[in-house]
């Protein structure tokens, strides 16, 4: 009953969604412009201040033609309506649900925000988006923080999405570009200028008037605003709310009677401290733009927080209270060392207090030359006269390199053969060219973010980071064109509108040459790529007719369509050119381009320490676990394939157990990465009569110093593209062979490798053969294959299609 309830519930869910997305692409799709209307939101709607709220303050005073929409988050609606209330703003509508929000988005022709905007939002030619973004940053961000490196499309989307980047120094525009590398992608152009929110530090009035009203006049006032804890994965809000009542309780007891601390801390604990406990110490006035109550302040103390380098405006005294420095940059670094800060540094409550009863004695005219040279008195204003007006007042300064962009599907980046290729093409490629960038989805490598380390650090990447959004007629298509297995001459209307517009929602604005389906699988993907305006490849690592016969995960109206429609197909071996034609029946658009194999780095690999990963598992019956079986007596012989059909494990378990009726002391090894399969094998190796011989590892991220110490490498395979773990043995010296099947049979032909029947009876022939002396290494020279696949690859570059 609880399962039928939980599909129920999801079935529901899942039917919200497309109502939602079928409300919000209606707009977009048949609505007009309103050339008035302006979209706003600060923080993903979890704020309204900052930039934001000084540029909606700008626009209700001096722009009555435009329309303001506002969008908030239900739980700070009463405080946002306050604020507005107080400052007279004139907000022509508020919405609190983000699906509502986007199709105000779409409607809109200004949309302003400082942090993102909403996955579902698609920009529309003609829209004007303008991304301030909400602080410098110390902090690291981006690409160099190993927990969010898969998340990082949602920044780029609204990267991508932008037409104008408002930075107020040239280094967090240097930061910014290179921590989300977007800079060669983007149509955007940036301005170097004030930040709206730091204007109402050159006015002095306002000060004096917010300090009368709030009752500062005769204080000293001070303000604490630390920066929250934990990254997006992992928060630590809980820990930094009993760290600060702690030390706000020590602080009030000290704290003279002419000085106040005035507390902002993060929206997810400023809620949960009762402030009526102390005597000296009081939240920010909820009715006050916050930069407004900053501005009537004396003393600013925060930790690693960017308000630094907006209230080094002030001149005023900063003071950074680091108690848990160490802890904090445990998981994230900085983009320079804090010691580099002019501002005096404490780290505990005696500290904090001495510095808070000192005078001022550094000085800040080199730090505000660096991170805030552009801040004034009228930035605002100068800012909207530029978007609004269109008078273009400022400096406006163009993006990239001038180089092509390549785009590839790298597929899940899992741990495999498709991967390793990728990898070493990746390695290999001509950077100084192009620009290249990789993409996945974000969804398949949650579950293991390290994958996302498997790109090389050149290289930049683009995750996407949801699944298609779908309007009921689009699901209702896609599921029609899933079920069918004919061929299909043209794809429906419906489904090109629909991967047409998923390419702007997912790259909008980006700019691509070349796009290259790398990985090759995935319907939905290979029609995204199809739709993109570029040149196409689509590449093909298997006979995708047997993978159609033996596999559920290939779809031939798919291939069928992409193999006629993309500009280039590029099998990796000449083998599965016939097969490739067959599902095409079009030849003249079929390229060869070998993988290329890395043989320098499989080596230096090699050479490593045998090192399991954390989700590594290894059955075996030797006490002393993989070291003690490549210790023991006897040949070891090795595969390595990812645990599913057509790796032929099942007959080579069964070759291997008869064969060791004659030699008892040998071992079989069997390394897969993933794959469905995986406990049927241990079943089948458990089964057998030698089963004390034959040991399985699953899920290893180098299995080179293992593959080094084996004797044998075996290739089972029903059917195979080539087989990357074929070379690499080889380029160890190892001897192979592999069964006789389109992929591995021209390259061991060609070097002279041996093939057996594809059948178990010709892996133990295989076996024997080894055993008698019959079998070396090929010795092939991979520097020469290398050089040939590459000068293939960049065909695809120089060839007219």
């Amino acid at each position: 009953m609880l399962q039928v309830k939980k599909i129920l519930t999801n079935k529901i869910k899942k039917a919200k969604e497309i109502a939602l997305n079928t409300y919000c692409y209606y707009g977009y799709y048949n609505c007009k412009l309103n050339e008035d209307m302006v979209f706003v939101e600060s923080r993903d709607g979890m704020d309204f201040t900052g930039n934001i709220f000084r540029i909606v303050e700008e626009l209700s005073e001096k722009y009555s033609n435009l329309k303001i929409c506002l969008y908030i988050k239900e739980n700070i609606k009463k405080r946002t309506l306050k604020i507005i209330k107080k400052y007279n703003l004139r907000i022509y509508k508020i919405v609190t649900r983000e699906a509502l929000a986007v199709a105000e988005m779409e409607k809109a022709k200004y949309i302003i925000s400082d942090s993102g905007i909403p996955w579902r939002y698609v920009k529309r030619e003609g829209q004007i988006v303008l991304n301030t973004w909400h602080g410098t940053p110390l902090k690291l961000m981006g690409k160099y923080v190993d927990a969010e490196k898969h998340l990082i499309g949602t920044v780029q989307h609204f990267f991508l999405s932008s037409d104008y980047l408002l930075f107020p120094s040239k280094y967090m525009r240097d930061v910014m570009l290179d921590s989300y590398m977007v800079e060669n992608l983007m149509n955007a152009k940036v301005i170097l200028s004030g930040y709206p929110r730091n204007s109402v530090f050159f006015n002095i009035k306002k000060r004096q008037n917010i300090r009368e009203k709030l009752g500062y006049k005769n204080k000293k006032i001070f303000v604490y605003m630390p920066t929250h804890r934990g990254n997006i994965t992992k928060m630590k809000n809980n820990q930094q709310l009993e760290d600060v009542i702690d030390y706000l309780s020590e602080l009030d007891v000290y704290l003279k009677e002419d000085q106040l601390l005035v507390v902002k801390l993060h929206i997810f604990n400023q809620s949960q401290i009762d402030f009526s406990q102390f005597e000296h110490i009081v939240p920010f006035p909820e009715e006050y733009e916050c930069y407004d109550v900053l501005n009537a302040t004396d003393c600013l103390i925060t930790d690693y927080s960017s308000v630094m380098f907006d209230y080094a405006n002030t001149h005023n005294k900063i003071i950074l209270f680091t108690y848990d420095q160490v802890e904090y940059f445990s998981d994230r670094g900085t983009y320079f060392s804090l010691e580099e800060l002019p501002f005096p540094k404490v780290n505990s409550i005696n500290e904090l207090l001495q510095e808070m009863n000192s005078e001022k004695n550094y000085n800040e005219d080199e730090f505000i030359a660096k991170y805030c040279p552009y801040d004034s008195f009228n930035a605002t204003s100068v800012l909207c006269e530029h978007i609004f007006l269109n008078k273009k007042i400022l400096h406006e300064e163009r993006l990239g390199n001038g180089k092509e962009n390549v785009l590839i599907m790298g597929g899940s980046l899992a741990k495999n053969g498709i991967t390793t290729a990728l990898v070493n093409l990746l390695n290999n490629i001509d950077t100084d060219k192009r620009n290249y960038f990789v993409t996945f989805k974000r969804w398949e490598v949650n579950k293991d973010i390290d994958r996302v380390n498997v790109i090389p650090k050149h290289i930049n990447y683009i995750p996407l980071m949801s699944d298609h959004f779908y309007t009921f007629s689009e699901k209702i298509a896609f599921k029609k064109y899933c079920a069918n297995n004919e061929k299909m001459t043209l794809l429906p209307s419906v489904l090109r509108r629909l991967f047409q517009r998923e390419v702007n929602r997912y790259f909008s604005g980006a700019k691509f040459s070349h796009v290259i389906q790398f990985d090759g699988y995935g319907k939905d993907v290979i029609l995204l790529f199809n739709e993109m305006n570029a040149k196409r490849t689509i590449f093909v690592h298997n006979d995708m007719i047997q993978e159609l016969k033996n596999k559920n995960i290939q779809h031939y109206p798919t291939l069928n369509y992409a193999y006629r429609t993309y500009d280039r197909v590029a099998v990796v071996t000449e083998d599965i050119i016939e097969p490739t034609k067959l599902i095409s029946e079009r030849k003249d658009n079929i390229v060869v381009i070998n993988n290329i194999h890395d043989f320098e780095s499989v080596n230096k690999r090699a050479l490593l320490p045998i090192e399991f990963d954390k989700d590594t598992e290894c059955i075996t019956n030797n006490v002393n676990g993989i070291k003690g079986v490549l210790q023991s007596k006897g040949k070891k012989f090795i595969t390595i394939g990812r645990f599913s059909q057509e790796k032929g494990h099942e007959r080579l378990i069964k070759a291997f157990d008869k064969f060791c009726d004659e030699y008892e002391d040998t071992q079989l090894i069997i390394i897969g990465g993933h794959g469905v399969l995986y406990n049927q094998t241990v079943r089948l190796a458990r089964n057998a009569k030698h089963w004390k011989n034959i040991t399985i590892i699953k899920s290893i991220k180098n299995p080179m110093p293992i593959l080094r110490k084996c004797d044998l490498f075996v290739l089972s395979s029903l059917y195979e593209g080539l087989g990357l773990v074929l070379l690499e043995a080889d380029c160890m010296g190892i001897p192979t062979f592999s069964t006789d099947i389109p992929g591995p049979r021209s390259f061991m032909q060609k070097y002279n490798g041996c093939l057996v029947s594809n059948d178990m009876e010709g892996i133990l022939t295989g076996l024997h053969a080894f055993m008698n002396g019959k079998l070396k290494a090929m010795n092939v020279n991979y520097n020469e294959c290398n050089i040939t696949a590459k000068e293939n690859f960049e065909k695809l570059f120089e060839e007219q299609i």
